[in-house]
Order: C-alpha cells, then sequence, then structure tokens
C-alpha cells in the first residue's frame, strides 16, 4: 500500500483517541498494530527503491544499442551490462517525481551520498524558465516538485475557516492597482451610488447629470516565508516527514494570513479589518458596565450590516466571549444558539441566524476586536506568486539537520474602502467591530 496514506491511517487513529482523551480500544490497538506493520514493509520498498535509483544515477557510461557477439540479446540504449538503465537529463525532463515522498528521499541522496537525481534540476530548471527564484543545487537547496507545492498551497485556502471563505485572485505584477466607486451615499434623493444620481424627468425637459466617481486602491504583494528546521530523522522516514510537513505549512500559512487579515497596518503588510477605513466600529450601550457584552450590542450591530449581506455574513468573537453568549436573553428566550442545537452547525453557534466563529486572533474580551460582524467575500487576496517549497539537506548538515523554505508573494485588503451610508443616514459597513469597553 502506499506509505503516505498508510500515515495519514494511523494519525487519523490517534487523532481521534487524542481528541476524545482516551486510550485505544481493544479493536484501535490491533488496528495500529497492523498499520504499524505494514509501515515498516512499505519503508523497507522504499528504501530498496531508492538505493537503485541510486545505482542507475552512479552507473558507469551507457552502452549502444547493439547485438552481442556471443548472441545475446542486444543492451537497450542506455542500458548497463546488469540491467540498471542510467537516467539522462533528456529523460528526466518527461518525468516527474510519484510522490512527494520519492522527492524527498532523492534530496536526501543527494546531500547524504552526493547522487543527484536529475530530476531535482529539472525542477529547478523549470522554475527557472517560469521566472521564479530558485536555490543553487551546489548549495544543496532544491526545489519541491510545482504539483506537490500547489497541493499544499490549494491546502492553505481550505484549512482555515477565514481563509476558505476569502476569494484569491492573481496579480502579474507587484503592484496591483484597481478603481473602486467612491460616495456610497444614498442620503440626497435617492438612487445615488458610487456618483450615479438617477433623476426624475419631465417630457422635453433638459436632462440633469451626475458623473462617476473614482479612486483607485492598490495591492502591493509581501512576501511571506516559513523557515523549518527538521533533524536528520528526515533521513531515516522521509516519508514520514513529509506527510507531517504537508499537513503542518498550510495550517501555519492560513493562520499567520488570518492574523494578517485582522490586524494588518499596511506598512509592508496586508490591511486588515480592524485598521481598514471602511470598517465600522459600532458604539456600545449608553453606561454599559466594562467587560460586558449585551443584547443591544448584537442588535446595533446587525442593523449596521447591508442587508444584501447577510447571507454571507458571519459573527467572529474570543473564545471567552463567546463563552458569555448563552447567558443572553430577551425575557425568558436565548439569544445565542449553541452548536448542534436546532438549525446550529455541529461545531458553530448562531446569533441572528449567522454563524459564530471563535477565533484565536479576535481580541480579549473588552477590548475592540472582541467580537466582528464581517463579510469575507468583500476582502480580496491577490497572489503574485504560487507557493515555492525548497529543502536544502546542505544546510546545518554537520549538526544533522535540513532546512525547508516556503515562500510566497500575496497581498490581502478589504476590496470597499469606505463606510457606505444608507438613506436616513445610517452608517453601514460588511466589517462591523464592537467598541472597547474595558478600562
Amino acid at each position: 500500500m502506499d506509505l503516505e496514506l498508510l500515515l495519514a491511517q494511523l494519525d487519523a487513529l490517534i487523532n481521534k483517541a487524542k481528541s476524545e482523551n482516551r486510550n485505544f480500544t481493544p479493536e484501535e490497538d490491533k488496528e495500529a498494530d497492523k498499520l504499524q506493520g505494514q509501515i515498516a514493509g512499505a519503508k523497507k520498498v522504499l528504501d530498496l527503491a531508492a538505493s537503485q535509483s541510486a545505482a542507475r544515477v552512479i552507473a558507469a557510461p551507457t552502452v549502444p544499442a547493439t547485438a552481442s557477439a556471443s548472441g545475446a540479446p542486444a543492451l537497450q540504449a542506455g542500458q548497463k551490462p546488469g540491467g540498471h538503465v542510467t537516467v539522462t537529463t533528456d529523460e528526466a525532463d518527461k518525468q516527474q517525481f510519484q510522490t512527494f515522498g520519492h522527492q524527498l528521499l532523492a534530496i536526501r541522496q543527494a546531500g547524504v551520498d552526493k547522487v543527484v537525481d536529475p530530476r531535482l534540476l529539472t525542477v529547478n530548471k523549470r522554475a527557472a524558465a517560469e521566472g521564479n527564484v530558485t536555490s543553487d543545487p551546489k548549495a544543496g537547496g532544491y526545489l519541491i516538485e510545482q504539483t506537490f507545492s500547489k497541493e499544499i498551497d490549494k491546502a492553505t485556502w481550505e484549512v482555515g475557516e477565514i481563509t476558505k471563505r476569502i476569494p484569491v485572485g492573481q496579480m502579474n505584477s507587484p503592484v496591483f492597482t484597481t478603481n473602486y466607486l467612491k460616495n456610497l451615499d444614498r442620503t440626497v434623493a435617492g438612487g445615488t451610488t458610487g456618483g450615479i444620481q438617477v433623476f426624475t424627468t419631465k417630457e422635453a425637459e433638459t436632462y440633469q447629470r451626475s458623473n462617476l466617481s473614482f479612486e483607485q486602491m492598490s495591492y502591493t504583494a509581501h512576501k511571506f516565508t516559513a523557515l523549518y528546521w527538521e533533524t536528520d530523522e528526515f533521513g531515516l522516514d522521509a516519508v514520514a516527514v513529509g506527510t507531517l510537513f504537508r499537513q503542518e505549512l498550510p495550517t501555519a500559512f492560513a493562520d499567520k494570513y488570518e492574523y494578517q487579515f485582522f490586524n494588518g497596518k499596511n506598512v509592508g503588510e496586508w490591511e486588515g479589518i480592524l485598521n481598514a477605513p471602511g470598517t465600522f466600529q459600532v458604539p456600545k450601550k449608553g453606561g454599559q458596565s466594562n467587560g460586558t457584552v449585551v443584547v443591544e450590542n448584537i442588535n446595533t450591530m446587525f442593523a449596521h450590516l447591508p442587508v444584501a449581506s447577510r447571507k454571507d455574513a458571519i459573527w467572529v468573537c474570543s473564545v471567552e466571549l463567546e463563552s458569555k453568549l448563552p447567558d443572553l436573553l430577551v425575557g425568558n428566550m436565548p439569544v445565542y444558539m449553541s452548536p448542534g442545537h436546532g438549525l446550529a452547525e455541529p461545531t458553530l453557534g448562531r446569533l441572528k441566524g449567522l454563524p459564530v466563529l471563535p477565533h484565536a486572533h479576535a481580541k480579549a474580551f473588552g477590548q475592540r476586536g472582541d467580537l466582528m460582524l464581517i463579510v469575507p467575500k468583500f476582502f480580496r487576496i491577490m497572489q503574485r506568486t504560487g507557493l515555492d517549497v525548497q529543502m536544502s539537506i546542505h544546510v546545518g548538515f554537520e549538526s544533522g539537520q535540513v532546512v525547508w523554505r516556503a515562500d510566497q508573494r500575496i497581498a490581502g485588503r478589504p476590496s470597499i474602502p469606505e463606510v457606505m451610508k444608507n438613506a436616513d443616514g445610517w452608517d453601514l459597513s460588511n466589517f462591523l467591530v464592537l467598541e472597547k469597553r474595558a478600562a
């Protein structure tokens, strides 16, 4: 069986028991023993395959395809006596590594045994041809096959509760500039949005005119880098380390991007919603005590959300604030629907019918940012480059270490940079934050 699949099955078994805070059942214990046996067998096969691969690359000069004098079968082009075939650079151009683990084993071979699989050079060559930054193989640096990097990149946008709700676009230069309609104001005579106003016109009367009101905003791609050190245990179990890396790297990048989504200051980083001009701060209730959340806070925030945005909106709060929500009552009726009840999702509760997401990057209870009502689709992420993953076995080799580096150039900011005005002068926004209620 595929080693990565076996490791994933064993991880799932362990994580299930951990999440339920218990030991293995007798059945699970047997299953774990069985999986460990299969993993050991699969590793043995991969080690043999890696040895054969090394023999192919090191081997002696190739023999042309000619009939032998003894009448023995002719050697094929590229075949040496003994049956091994040398993988040439031209052939490598057409080949790819079957799995992530296979490439990791090849990189280890290049560092430890000084045997370079030509496919490693091909990956770097392809990246250079596409204008991507590559490592110097002489320094032990190799890019991970794009197929595998793209899998990790895709997982980044699926693992985060916020990132999976944000549209991701592509930019072809370090700075992308776009127009947006300004003055989203409906307080004058109706029909006004972005400078367009609709007038009532009588027959033969001169038409009144309005002008579109444009401004520009820019998305600047910032470089995000993850540097990860691994001990030489990697060499003993490259496939297992590769599987772990593919699980953890998307989580780390998603967490960083979600931190930027909330907190970015637009100076060398994203413009986060807590610092964006289009975010509206909802005032607390008059006379409200510090360190509290009250029903009026919920109602007022919801009233400042555009009706058209309600279907895509979510509440984001601190974990401590979530613990206070079940105590909010109107009469004897709870305002908050706990997870798993009625229309609530199994893991997320609801306020005003919308999901409530407790988040690690929400602010502490009572601070500005401990409760937000947001529409993530009005935040825009623009990728300048995909995720480039590189690994070097030479860096720190004397101390038995290898180093991974993952880079991505990416921009992020709200796509509507101003608060909107309703016909009665009421402020509306797709990003709402409750005012501070702490000393």
